[in-house]
Order: structure tokens, then C-alpha cells, then sequence
């Protein structure tokens, strides 16, 4: 038995694999299992060389692998950033017994066979699923991990033939879903994941080897050709080490908050706010009360690709990649687009993600698929594809929402400015009418004009803001590092509101107004890396 234990932030599982190993042509194929991966065939383009022999080996040889997370083991120094990295919470680190899965395959890419008999794991192929693996966690919460030996049985029971050269892992693969068995190396790395109905799924947090330059090389699949030694001891202490990391990535924010909302004088600059409604100065706050996301991907790669279409790295911004912990900080989505979120920010069931508490790490915290392949005009920018966070707000005039409305740069009550608009109707048209007969007619972009006796108003009444209760809304363009926007695998964006500037962006149509002048919030931003990137932005 071998074990893992989480120690100085290094997950580390480690197995000694045994199995005797046939030629091809001994190779019998009928009793090959199926293997829920929950991966779909994609383009293999750009899918990383594969280079090594694999020379024929006489006698007994034994393998150890070791499972490592990716980003925590050794020096942090030269991270982007800020270089921290955040511990798994709660499930996020677990790895299911039964869904642990090594993928071998020979100098070429092709899948290795490995033969069925003296295996203390399934074989699927080229496949191993190592067997009698136990987990729990201890006073600490530090995670063991329990399991037999793979390739290499005992003393006198060795791997013996030709050696696989390549080995890529997958951890918690969703049920139901294609087999990715006996399939090339190109097709595995190029596969790409449904996004299951809930993250985590059933079977936990799907985890893939990591992705990454070494030089101008991408690395995903490990070279074992040095780790067979010639007894078990030896392999324990001569591991390939595979180093794993999470596919989705995790959003939270913290600073739901009432504030006083600030404003921008004539230069531009932030200074504090002094509104009046009705023509009398008032009392306004802004309670920031939920957040949700939107456009979030429906798909994302099982792998992570870092290469563009034709299969070259890029300079993504400076540092995106860190060889030493084995990560890169930049990922290709896979093009498809993101899913709409429902966006009605008059339902009471949406927004109900709240403040996040480092005292309660697994609530009021949203998981997500990669998504980079969207780049907005801004922060604030609506119509982008992006993925983004909504922060629904409510504007309270002494302490209670206020149905207001802004109109030629004021902020009116409804009441009182249906009353102007009556007013100014029954002079222009010598018709009496009361504020009964006033209505509003949305145009888009989350602008109204007014409508009196089912006459259209707006030659005198229109680009009318209306915050219906005072219920508004704040957008945010998720930002990465370097400029870009975006969100990659196996990173935390951790948002805290700081403050707001002017009352947000009233209505669901899914665009900005015209007028921005009310579209502001003051944001401090971490990128974490179960990695840390901290940034202030401001919404405009």
C-alpha cells in the first residue's frame, strides 16, 4: 500500500503500477470494458508532439506513479502576481475511488495495450483503474489516499516486454459518456467535457494532467520511459509524477453591503454623492443584495489547450506560464458559445448567491467552465459573451426602495414625474389628464418615454431611466491577468465590492444604456489559484 497526504499544499497520490504486458499481436480485444468518461471527440489539432522510445524491456521492470496538484510544490517565487494559491475546500480536492484512470500510450501517440492477467486494477486497453483505493481525511483535513500497485506486481512478478512512453490521468470522469478507451493520444487531449447540470457532478470535480509550456514544448502527457526500475523499491523512490488540476473554476464575491452611492464631478474624478429627487436633496443607499453569473460555457476541453489552431503557443500576456509548478495561467476555450443565463433581476429566485465567508468556504460561491474566446469594449460591457458577474442592487430613499426615475438629468419619483407629464400634456393639448393616465413605454437599452391617453409622449418625455422599486443592477466582465478577460480552469475569482458610484443600470434588456453616467462600482479583484492575482477595478 502507498498513501497520499496533503503536506505543505502538495496533494500527492502514489501508485506503483504492475501488469505483464503482451506484444500486440498477443493482444486479445473482446473483453475490452466501457469507460464513462464523460468526454466527447473534438479536433485534435494542435494537439502536443509526442517524442521518447520505448525500447523493448527483458526481465522484470516496475513502475510508481504519483499524482501531484499542479501549482503548489516547490518555490512560489516568479507567479504572477501576487503568488499565493488557496487550499481545495470541502470536495474539491476529493478524488473518487472508483474513477481514477491512466491513459498509456507509446512513443507515437497510439494507445498502449496492457495485457489482463497478474493486474491489481481494470484494464481497459490501455487503461488502468487502480482497485482498492480508500480515502479519508484526517483531524487536519489533510486527505490520504490508499492504493495497490499497478504496474509491477511483487518481487519476481514485473512488468516484463515493451514499455509504454506516455501517461495522461483523469480523475472523476462524469458518468454516461463517451468511451475514450483505445483512443490516440490526439483524440484524448483534443476531447472535449460536457458541463454537467451541477458542478460538482456526481462523481466530484473533474481533474485532467495539467497543461503547460516547457519552452516552446506543451506538456501534458508524462514521459515514463526513465521511472521502470527493477524491483518496487526502486520504482517508489524513482516516481512519474503526474501532475493534475481541476477543469472548472470558481467565482465568488463578498461586499454585499449597503453603501452610500458616490458620484463623478465634472473632471471626471470620484467624489461623494449629493442627489436630490423630486428637487430636494435625499437620502439614497444602494444595498447590494445578490450576485449571479452569466454566459457562462456549456462545454469546455477535457485538457487544457494552450496552443492556437495551429498548434503554436502564443505569447498570451507576460508570465502566463509557469514551467516550475507545471502551469500555464492562460487556456484556448472551445468555441463554443456560452449558455444565456436567465437575467431577470425582478425574480426573487435569481441573485441568491450572497456575501461569501471564508468561515463557510463552501457557500454563496458559483462554479463555471473555461471561457476566454470573448473579449469586451469594457468592464461593463453587456452585449460581450463574456463570462460576467450581475450584482443586483436595490435604491432605498431613507432606508426604503424608491421607484425612481431619472429624465433630462434628474431623479424624479414615478409619482411626481407622471405628475410634470400630465402637466405638460393637458397645456400642450388643452385635454385635462391626471397621472392615471400617464404610462411608460419601454424602448430598449433599458430606456422608456412616456405615453398619455394611449398617445405617444415621447417628443417631450423620453431616454427615461426607471428603477422599477428601485431594483437595479451592476455588471462585471470577469478579468484575468494581463489585461485579458476571461475565466480558466483551476482558478478562483474572488471579487469584494468596495463601493458604488451612482445606482446602476435599472431593467433587463441586456445592454447599456446610452448614458453611463450611473453605470459605476468599485471592485477589488483575486485571481486565486486554488493562484492568487489581486487587482482594483472600477465599473464604468
Amino acid at each position: 500500500m502507498v498513501k497520499l497526504k496533503t503536506e505543505n499544499n502538495n496533494s500527492i497520490i502514489k501508485f506503483l503500477t504492475n501488469t505483464k504486458v503482451m506484444r500486440k499481436s498477443q493482444i486479445l480485444l473482446g473483453a475490452v470494458a466501457a469507460l464513462s468518461m464523460g468526454l466527447y471527440s473534438c479536433s485534435n489539432e494542435g494537439a502536443p508532439e509526442i517524442g521518447g522510445g520505448n525500447a523493448p524491456q527483458e526481465g522484470n521492470q516496475y513502475m510508481a506513479v504519483r499524482i501531484q496538484t499542479a501549482g503548489l510544490n516547490g518555490t512560489r517565487a516568479g507567479v504572477v502576481g501576487n503568488p499565493e494559491f488557496e487550499d481545495a475546500k470541502g470536495t474539491e480536492g476529493d478524488i473518487s475511488p472508483d474513477k481514477l484512470f491512466f491513459y498509456f500510450f507509446d512513443a507515437n501517440g497510439n494507445p498502449f495495450p496492457l495485457a489482463y492477467v497478474n493486474v491489481n486494477g481494470e484494464v481497459i486497453t490501455n487503461v488502468v483503474k487502480p482497485t482498492d483505493i480508500s480515502q479519508d481525511k484526517g483531524d487536519g483535513g489533510e486527505t490520504t489516499i490508499e492504493g495497490v500497485l499497478v504496474l509491477g506486481k511483487a518481487v519476481g512478478e514485473g512488468y516484463v516486454g515493451t514499455t509504454p512512453s506516455k501517461v495522461v490521468c483523469v480523475a472523476n470522469p462524469t458518468v454516461g459518456l463517451a468511451d475514450f478507451a483505445n483512443k490516440s493520444l490526439g483524440e484524448v487531449l483534443g476531447a472535449l467535457s460536457n458541463v454537467p447540470s451541477q458542478i460538482p457532478a456526481a462523481t466530484g470535480f473533474l481533474m485532467t494532467s495539467s497543461t503547460y509550456a516547457n519552452g516552446t514544448n506543451v506538456i501534458t502527457a508524462v514521459d515514463v520511459t526513465g521511472n521502470f526500475e527493477n524491483t518496487p523499491a526502486a520504482a517508489e523512490a524513482n516516481p512519474a509524477t503526474i501532475y493534475i488540476e481541476r477543469v472548472a473554476a470558481k467565482v465568488r464575491a463578498q461586499g454585499l453591503n449597503t453603501f452610500a452611492p458616490k458620484m463623478r464631478d465634472a473632471h471626471g474624478d470620484i467624489v461623494e454623492g449629493e442627489y436630490k429627487v423630486d428637487n430636494a436633496d435625499a437620502n439614497l443607499t444602494v444595498e447590494l443584495v445578490g450576485w449571479q453569473l452569466r454566459n457562462t460555457a456549456n462545454r469546455s476541453y477535457a485538457f487544457k489547450k494552450i496552443t492556437d489552431d495551429q498548434g503554436a503557443l502564443q505569447n498570451w500576456f507576460d508570465g502566463w506560464n509557469n514551467a516550475d509548478l507545471h502551469r500555464s495561467y492562460w487556456a484556448v476555450a472551445c468555441g463554443i458559445t456560452p449558455q444565456e443565463t436567465v437575467y431577470d433581476i425582478y425574480d426573487e429566485d435569481q441573485f441568491t448567491l450572497k456575501g461569501y465567508n471564508a468561515n463557510n468556504p463552501t457557500e454563496n460561491i458559483a462554479y463555471c467552465y473555461e471561457s476566454t474566446g470573448y473579449t469586451p469594449t469594457s468592464v461593463t460591457d453587456r452585449t460581450s459573451q463574456a463570462t460576467a458577474i450581475i450584482v443586483k442592487g436595490i435604491v432605498k430613499k431613507d432606508g426604503q426602495p424608491i421607484d425612481m426615475m431619472r429624465w433630462a438629468g434628474a431623479y424624479y419619483t414615478s409619482e411626481r414625474l407622471k405628475q410634470r407629464i400630465a402637466e405638460n400634456y393637458s397645456s400642450h393639448t388643452g385635454t385635462q389628464v391626471t397621472t392615471d393616465d400617464v404610462t411608460f413605454v419601454a424602448d430598449g437599452n433599458n430606456k422608456w418615454h412616456a405615453q398619455v391617453n394611449n398617445t405617444d409622449w415621447s417628443t417631450d418625455f423620453n431616454n427615461i431611466q426607471w428603477w422599477k422599486d428601485g431594483v437595479t443592477s451592476y455588471y462585471l466582465n470577469i478579468e484575468h491577468l494581463g489585461g485579458k478577460y476571461g475565466v480558466v480552469r483551476n482558478h478562483i475569482y474572488d471579487y469584494t465590492f468596495e463601493d458604488v458610484v451612482g445606482f446602476g443600470v435599472p431593467g433587463n434588456d441586456p445592454t447599456n444604456p446610452e448614458d453611463e453616467e450611473e453605470t459605476f462600482l468599485a471592485a477589488r479583484l483575486y485571481v486565486l489559484n486554488w493562484h492568487v492575482v489581486s487587482n482594483k477595478v472600477i465599473l464604468e
